[in-house]
């Protein structure tokens, strides 16, 4: 396939009467979605009526789904009016019905006269089979669609719950097998790539909720984000691929800023969150994995909590302040399988402070700078403040682990209880106190600020923290997270494409996305 153009995209609509179901459908036309997914299990009181009348008021083609409790739906009646409810959706002219592949398998007569109706007088109503697993991704999943491929759908559709993303690599390669028209997905934050990705497997149709909280599956991305955010239509064969990886990262914000910069640069480009739980190993598998799909065109990683040490060690190249500072942020994967690792955070850090505070980076040599914690933010920080010839001190809860990120790089220590005695010319907020949902939280006490202080806190979310707040009270130099956020991911899209840009886009993106979620 050579575009997304074949791949449909379907709105699932959840509502609890006929009424509010018609709306939502009307709204789910208005997105710009191909079909929308009725599901009328989740009706309180479902009637043949309301079939015919919503079937017959559809805006867009529509798919009717009447999921059985035991198969993770609401439908709790009898199975002879289930099917009789979707014969009555196939009478009147519904393009898709869903029917459950064990049903069909198990129940062939109950079954024939949904089928007769589907084909009747050549009607254009289209039989969807579908298999589900709540709990895990089997192995064997060419096997199970080339079984459904053998039936008698006009689509084959397989959902399953990602345990880890390899199942979703797994089921992309199984899609792009199948010799009938097929959907294939995984469910849950680490499925999201196989709804985005669904074109580049040759997907039927994928599917997506019309709004954050009306999920009707784990892992389902709103109707705004798919055509928006992700601009699914312009993904083809030769789409890059790139991500952020870590655990969690479901409401991680680069997947907005990179994609918006991509659409004004015109870069033929889509950045997904990629969830990969914890461990080495774990992180390893799903490296390698990408690397071999080199049909999915993956040329770039973010690196994100809890894998940036794992990350620096696949590489085969390594900047060498990255290397200083021991975990790396942004991979880039080439074609022949090296892959290079830096790590932003410390130049972003730089050009932010440089930028907010009106500085030059020569201006920063000799300056005393106050870091508060000591982990990986603070180690790339660290590197990047000694780099230009500050005199950083560091506080952190736990002494230890400031006495030994010190050592590293030739810093002092100050206990965390004397933070409030440091009088720097710089103070940094590398420690997540401030950050949502715990905005009310601050890392320093307000009448420690100082008037003129440069105070920069590397919390972006939200943009205007408690410090920062106090610290505009004080008449203090402010830097916001945002601005190191943004840099971060323009220097990985120049590691990634040689080039960047469109930092005010990015910003004002970010800003409007947590002020949307917030």
């Amino acid at each position: 396939m050579d575009s997304n153009q074949h791949t449909r995209v379907a709105v699932t609509v959840v509502a609890d009467t006929a009424k509010q179901m018609k709306a939502r459908m009307e709204e789910a036309a208005r997105t710009g979605a191909d079909l929308a997914e009725l599901r009328l299990d989740y009706l309180r009181d479902l009637t043949e009526h309301d079939v015919r009348d919503l079937v017959a008021g559809r805006p867009c083609p529509v798919i009717v789904t009447v999921r059985a409790a035991w198969e993770g739906g609401r439908f709790g009646g009898k199975e002879a009016d289930r099917l009789h409810l979707l014969k009555t959706a196939a009478q009147a002219g519904a393009e898709h019905i869903d029917l459950e592949y064990v049903t069909w398998r198990d129940n062939r007569d109950s079954c024939k006269h949904l089928l007769q109706a589907c084909r009747k007088d050549g009607r254009p109503t289209r039989l969807i089979l579908s298999q589900h697993d709540f709990k895990r991704t089997p192995g064997n999943l060419d096997a199970m669609l080339a079984e459904m491929a053998a039936s008698d759908a006009d689509v084959i559709k397989l959902a399953t719950q990602a345990r880890h993303i390899n199942d979703s690599l797994r089921m992309l390669e199984a899609l792009r097998c199948t010799n009938k028209p097929a959907i294939g997905l995984c469910m849950g934050a680490s499925g999201v790539m196989t709804r985005v990705l669904a074109g580049k497997a040759g997907a039927y149709l994928t599917y997506c909720c019309l709004e954050a909280g009306e999920e009707a599956a784990p892992g389902q991305v709103p109707a705004g984000d798919m055509l928006g955010m992700y601009r699914f239509r312009q993904i083809t064969d030769t789409t890059a691929v790139l991500g952020v990886v870590g655990c969690p990262v479901a409401h991680s914000m680069s997947p907005a800023l990179h994609n918006a910069a991509y659409e004004e640069l015109g870069i033929d480009a889509v950045y997904l969150p990629f969830e990969v739980a914890e461990g080495e190993g774990s992180f390893n598998r799903f490296l390698g994995a990408i690397l071999a799909a080199g049909w999915l065109n993956v040329r770039g990683l973010s690196v994100t909590i809890p894998h940036k040490i794992a990350a620096l060690k696949q590489a085969d190249e390594v900047e060498p302040l990255t290397a200083k500072i021991g975990a790396a942020n942004t991979l880039v994967l080439h074609e022949d399988g090296r892959i290079e690792a830096y790590n932003t955070d410390y130049a972003a850090a730089m050009q932010a402070l440089c930028e907010g505070a009106g500085l030059r980076p020569e201006d920063l040599a000799g300056k005393n700078v106050a870091v508060l914690g000591a982990g990986g933010v603070s180690r790339a920080v660290v590197a990047g403040l000694t780099d230009a010839g500050c005199r950083v001190t560091l506080c952190n809860r736990t002494l230890a682990r400031a006495q030994e990120l010190a050592e590293e790089f030739g810093c002092q220590v100050e206990e965390w209880e004397n933070r409030g005695r440091l009088r720097p010319d710089i103070l940094v907020n590398c420690t997540s106190l401030g950050m949502w949902p715990n905005q009310y939280e601050t890392p320093m006490p307000r009448e420690a600020l100082q008037p003129e202080t440069i105070v920069f806190d590397t919390v972006y979310n939200p943009p205007e923290t408690r410090l920062l707040l106090h610290a505009a009270a004080k008449k203090c130099r402010l830097v916001d997270g945002v601005a190191m956020f943004v840099h971060q991911g323009a220097l990985q899209m120049q590691h990634w494409f040689g080039r960047s840009g469109a930092h005010g886009r990015m910003r004002q993106i970010v800003l409007d996305r947590m002020r949307r979620h917030q």
